[in-house]
């Protein structure tokens, strides 16, 4: 959806009544730019500036920032009539002689002030209850300001130069009154309804022909007895009202949707307005007053002004007015120089002020030349071309709506940029009359525009049909332009850069056009043409069009499969990845392209369904093998999510003097998975010894624990090697001293290794630790394995353990630990429990709803026991639904099952391996009073100042606690609150506490 209307520069927050610069900022806005006043009323309350209309315009009387603004209105009015009238009746004083009256100066301002504000509040009501709520607002607004000042200016002069206001014959002229005011009120509502068109139309005419009739009359009939003075001077009583009427025509025009329309409107107003003048002051005052009123509704006065100030303006040290009045009519000198020198100097820049000049149809042309001869003097043309489409002003509205058609139908200021490169009108209004008026104005500035042809003006008119209201729905209509455009895009390899156009499209045309899903791996082999996205105008297009070309070797894994659960996972990747493709096209793709891509992902996304269809249903006539791994580690497939930890000892160990490493997490973390993989990774020349201290711990000293390290990695040893090493005897550990016996069977091994290099994995070592503790062990193993690691570069230790292993680093552990680098085993990614979960084996015929992966991975964070121990329930579950309750169903899991299978006693009753273990290490570690926290977090999340209420610790003791849980992944901090890092961690709390309160309960 296109952005709001952009306005350049800042604007106040709140409009301040004690703030001389927020009258002077309301006068210009009104005056020069309307568009800064809609962005005003607009930021305040989006929503409420684009409410249909009704009665909740009242409401705005609530809201200060509408309250100020209706507080500004008359006093600018008052201030500037008065001002002026002021200047106009010295003028007079000094041509004439004649006295001013002081007092009627004084009041015409404040009778012009008063139709401003009458004016005000019946557009107000009438448009904000008929039309919209930001009509109602906008246009009350201008028409207040715009109304009332001029008509002050009026009044002040013609009372100012009365010699006597006592001498009103309203009584006498009262026909003259009401025929004015009727002939004013009609043709301001007959002008303003035609403008709007409809029933709204014919309502709003009525309305305001009505009350415009009685408005005029009230005021008019407080001057209508100078007649003589009118009479004595007609010259500058036409000039006057003439300049009252076109200014403030010209003025409200702004209050409108489209600039070329407001001009005819007011054009039209000035003229019935002015016949009604003449028919009641003579034909001469209503000829001067046609002839004024028209130039003012032009905006001559301002645009002799205007022409000095450009004349003056050819260096960059003064603005344009170009810059400043976004309602100029006329040429202006200078204004395509004052483009180009802004493009040069800061491209950005330039580029902003020529699409906010495009907003204005009459001096588009201007924006269209200046573009145009710009992009064809660039050496890289299309990478300025869509620097522009990605411009932040050119995705707003070509003008700030009003109204709801206006949010609907108004293009943005890059189509209508790309329909003037390519020559072509862009319809900018939405409604009939107003579409004829800018065609009129297009083609009465068609001479102006430069008109010749290029590749380049051809290919911005087929990103307009991309950009376009009516642009292709179906893959038959994008498939259609796409042909019908196909020589556009193939004749711009002359340009810089024109060669990634070229190649992109014609990639994207082919993708499109493939009807079968069998062509696809050959079709998406023509992505390899393309330049990489390095240094590339759109890299975003040509990632994705990369990635489309990844999705075609899950197709051929589907064409080239022969068995049916290996095309079904390969279709579940492949739609798995066009829909995160999809994604990615949304949030980064430029428009014009971003539509191709996505009937291109839609189209693929039916020939995969289709394809999925075709594999058929197939009866389950045995029970589904459970091919998850609950509690033993994983090996091959299903060990997946640790690359990046694998990838780490790979860097580490490949240095000439590779460290020791130490593995820490929680129980069930994955860490024994690695250990048991790590051959897999590491090539032949490695050797690992799985040293589990669980298997081993029942050793009675010192010497029995390295005579079963020095068996182990005898054992692990090829068998030519085993035959040139005498095997470890148990007497020579048992009655010599056995760190001497081990040095000396690593001395022997050093010699006939043949360049292999030996990782210890030692897990579960915090058993090691409770030996040492129990004087099992002696305390100095520390020291000796510390100087094997030191001495030995081929002999590598790697010990994994609790979070327990990495704090051993601060204690006697020490001299160890101190110089092994701590590598944490955390969670797995979203993408690894995706994985994970839906291909555990290669044959598994099981499919997941996209929603249960994502449940999965809410309530595990990640964690892969708890995944694993989740997806073996589930595959139970439908065998126990299938094979003995005989449910005939669809191999497919759904959220129902899910929460069947995790709301089950015998989940938690299987997950106490993990959950016992998390709570017995909050239990025994340090800080205590861990489990407090625990249990108070376990029904909502708690601020610290809601944990220390309700556990009664200090703070100091349970930061202490927080940070311990914190840093065993236990908790989490999500802003200002703690919850658990893991959702079925907190249920399995929850349903322990209200089991003890039951059993409490029961035994009271």
């Amino acid at each position: 959806m296109p952005k709001f209307s952009a306005y350049q520069g800042e604007l106040p927050e709140c409009l301040n009544p004690l703030n001389l610069r927020h009258y002077l900022l309301l006068a210009y806005w009104t005056y020069f730019r309307p568009t800064a006043l809609k962005t005003y009323l607009y930021q305040v309350e989006p929503d409420f500036y684009r409410a249909a209309p009704g009665l909740q315009i009242f409401y705005t009387l609530r809201t200060p920032f509408y309250r100020n603004l209706y507080l500004i209105i008359p006093i600018v009015g008052l201030g500037l009539s008065s001002l002026i009238g002021l200047i106009l009746l010295l003028i007079i004083d000094w041509q004439t002689e004649q006295s001013i009256n002081w007092l009627g100066w004084l009041l015409g301002a404040m009778a012009g002030v008063t139709i401003g504000v009458l004016f005000f509040v019946l557009f107000l009501i009438v448009f904000g209850t008929t039309v919209s709520i930001a009509r109602g607002l906008v246009t009350g607004s201008i028409v207040g300001l715009a109304s009332g000042v001029p008509n002050g200016v009026l009044f002040s002069v013609v009372l100012g130069v009365s010699e006597n206001l006592q001498t009103l014959t309203i009584a006498s002229q009262s026909g003259t009154i009401v025929t004015l005011a009727a002939s004013f009120g009609l043709a301001v509502g007959v002008a303003v309804g035609m403008a709007i068109g409809g029933t709204i139309g014919a309502i709003v005419a009525l309305t305001i022909g009505s009350a415009g009739s009685l408005i005029i009359g009230i005021v008019f009939s407080l001057i209508i007895g100078t007649m003589q003075a009118i009479t004595t001077a007609k010259a500058i009583t036409g000039i006057a009202f003439g300049l009252t009427i076109g200014i403030a025509a010209s003025a409200a025009g702004g209050a409108d949707l489209n600039p070329a329309r407001n001009i005819f409107s007011v054009i039209t107003i000035c003229g019935a307005v002015s016949v009604a003048f003449g028919f009641c002051f003579g034909w001469q005052v209503g000829l001067l007053t046609t002839t004024i009123s028209i130039l003012c509704a032009l905006r001559i006065p301002f645009y002799g002004v205007e022409l000095l100030w450009s004349l003056c303006s050819s260096g960059q040290s003064i603005g344009h007015p170009l810059d400043w009045d976004e309602l100029l009519i006329f040429r202006l000198p200078g204004i395509r120089r004052r483009l180009n020198q802004q493009l040069q100097c800061s491209e950005q820049q330039g580029l902003s002020t020529l699409c906010n000049l495009a907003c204005n149809p009459f001096q588009r042309w201007a924006a269209q030349y200046v573009l145009k001869t710009y992009l064809h003097q660039q050496p890289s043309p299309f990478r300025c071309l869509y620097t522009l489409l990605t411009h932040p002003i050119a995705d707003a509205y070509i003008f700030a709506p009003v109204t709801q058609l206006g949010w609907e139908r108004l293009p943005t200021i890059k189509q209508v940029l790309l329909g003037e490169l390519n020559g072509k009108w862009v319809d900018c209004t939405v409604d009939v009359t107003g579409s004829l008026i800018e065609r009129l104005v297009y083609h009465l500035t068609l001479s102006l525009r430069h008109s010749k042809p290029t590749p380049l003006t051809f290919f911005a008119g087929l990103l307009l049909q991309l950009l376009a209201r009516n642009a292709p729905e179906s893959r038959d209509e994008m498939l259609s332009l796409l042909s019908n455009n196909f020589s556009i895009y193939t004749n711009l390899v002359d340009y810089s850069e024109g060669l990634e156009i070229q190649r992109s499209f014609e990639v994207m045309h082919i993708f499109l056009a493939c009807d079968r899903l069998s062509a696809l791996p050959q079709t998406v082999n023509l992505a390899s043409s393309l330049p990489r996205p390095e240094g590339s105008i759109r890299p975003q297009l040509l990632i994705a069009l990369n990635r489309l070309q990844d999705i075609g070797l899950d197709i051929v894994t589907y064409l080239t499969s022969v068995s049916r659960v290996n095309k079904q996972a390969a279709l579940l990747r492949a739609n798995s990845a066009l829909d995160n493709l999809d994604d990615y096209v949304i949030a980064e793709v430029l428009i014009p392209e971003q539509i191709i891509l996505r009937h291109i992902i839609h189209h693929w996304h039916r020939l995969i369904s289709e394809a999925g269809g075709d594999i058929g249903y197939v009866e389950t006539s045995t029970p589904v093998p459970n091919p998850y791994v609950v509690g033993n580690p994983v090996f091959g497939h299903t060990f997946v999510g640790r690359e990046d930890i694998i990838q780490r000892l790979e860097e580490l160990w490949a240095s000439p003097q590779p460290p020791s490493i130490i593995l820490y997490g929680h129980r069930r973390m994955g860490k024994s998975s690695i250990l048991h993989n790590l051959k897999a990774h590491l090539g032949g020349q490695t050797i690992v010894i799985n040293f589990n201290m669980q298997v081993v711990g029942s050793v009675n000293n010192t010497n029995e624990l390295l005579y079963a390290l020095a068996i182990e990695i005898y054992d692990s040893l090829p068998l030519t090697q085993q035959s040139e090493l005498d095997e470890p005897q148990h007497n020579h550990f048992t009655s010599h001293n056995p760190y001497q016996t081990f040095w000396r069977f690593l001395k022997q091994l050093d010699k006939i290794r043949d360049k292999h290099r030996f990782i210890l994995a030692v897990d579960e070592f915090e058993i090691l630790e409770e030996l040492i503790k129990e004087n099992t062990v002696e305390q100095r193993l520390i020291g000796f394995w510390r100087g094997l690691v030191q001495t030995y570069p081929w002999f590598i230790m790697i010990f994994a353990g609790l979070h327990t292993l990495d704090e051993m680093r601060k204690d006697y552990w020490s001299p160890l630990f101190s110089s092994i680098i701590a590598i944490p085993v955390s969670f797995l990614s979203a993408g690894a429990v995706q994985k994970l979960v839906t291909q555990p084996s290669p044959d598994f015929d099981i499919e997941y709803d996209r929603e249960v992966v994502e449940e999965i991975y809410h309530l595990t964070n990640g964690q892969p026991y708890l995944t694993q121990l989740i997806g073996h329930a589930l595959v139970t579950h439908f065998n126990h639904l299938v094979f003995e309750e005989g449910r005939q169903r669809e191999k497919r899991l759904t959220l129902e099952d899910l929460e069947t299978v995790i709301n089950s006693s015998e989940f938690y009753r299987d997950g106490d391996a993990y959950f016992s273990g998390i709570w017995k290490q909050a239990e025994v570690s340090r800080p205590h009073r861990q489990l407090e926290v625990l249990c108070n977090l376990c029904c909502a999340k708690l601020s610290l100042s809601k944990l220390v209420e309700e556990t009664s610790l200090s703070v100091e003791i349970l930061q202490k606690a927080l940070e311990t849980l914190r840093r065993h992944d236990v908790i989490k901090q999500e802003n200002d609150l703690y919850t658990y890092t893991v959702e079925l961690m907190r249920y399995w709390v929850k349903r322990m506490k209200v089991t003890k309160n039951l059993n409490n309960n029961s035994n009271v």
